[in-house]
C-alpha cells in the first residue's frame, strides 16, 4: 500500500539529456546568436547602403531622384501612391497576392505554364502601372518647385548619382 502513496519517479527523471537533443538545442542557440548578430550589424553599420551610398543607378532605378526628394515630399507622395493603389485596385497587398499565386503554380504539378506566364503578366502590368503613377506624382511635385528649390534637389540628385567606394 506504500507503493500507490509513493509511485516510482518517470524513467527518464535522473537520466542525462540525449546527445542529438544537446546537439540540437546547441545548434538552435548558435543560430539565434548568428541571427541576432546580423541584425546589430546592420543596425550598427546603418543599412546595406550605408558605406557605399546609394545603390548604383542600375540596380536602383531613378532611386537617386526619389532620395533627393525632402522627407516631406516623399511622404506626400507616398500618400498620393497608396490613394491611387487603393484607387486602381493594385497596391502592395494585390501585388504580393499575385506573387504568392505565382508561387503556387510554381509548386504544382504539373506546371501549367500558361498560367503562370498570364500571372507573371499581371504582376508586371501592376508594377507598370505603379511606375506611371509614382513617375506622375514626382513630375507633379517638381513642377511644384521653386526655381531655388528645383536646383537643391538637382544637386542633390548629382549627389546622390555618385557611388561612393567603401
Amino acid at each position: 500500500m506504500s507503493t500507490e502513496m509513493n509511485p516510482a519517479p518517470p524513467q527518464s527523471a535522473g537520466k542525462p539529456m540525449r546527445l542529438w537533443v544537446r546537439i540540437l538545442l546547441v545548434m538552435s542557440l548558435a543560430l539565434n546568436l548568428l541571427v541576432i548578430g546580423a541584425v546589430a550589424g546592420v543596425a550598427i553599420k546603418g543599412g546595406p547602403w550605408k558605406h557605399g551610398g546609394s545603390p548604383p543607378m542600375a540596380a536602383s532605378g531613378v532611386g537617386p531622384f526619389t532620395h533627393a526628394l525632402s522627407k516631406r515630399d516623399r511622404r506626400a507622395i507616398g500618400r498620393e501612391m497608396r490613394q491611387r493603389g487603393q484607387e486602381s485596385g493594385w497596391d502592395r497587398r494585390a501585388h504580393r497576392a499575385a506573387l504568392e499565386r505565382m508561387v503556387l503554380l510554381l509548386e504544382a504539378t504539373p506546371f501549367d505554364a500558361e498560367a503562370f506566364k498570364g500571372e507573371m503578366k499581371t504582376a508586371v502590368t501592376g508594377l507598370q502601372g505603379r511606375m506611371g503613377d509614382a513617375s506622375e506624382a514626382l513630375a507633379k511635385r517638381v513642377e511644384q518647385m521653386t526655381d531655388e528649390e528645383r536646383a537643391a534637389y538637382v544637386a542633390r540628385i548629382k549627389e546622390k548619382m555618385v557611388r561612393k567606394r567603401p
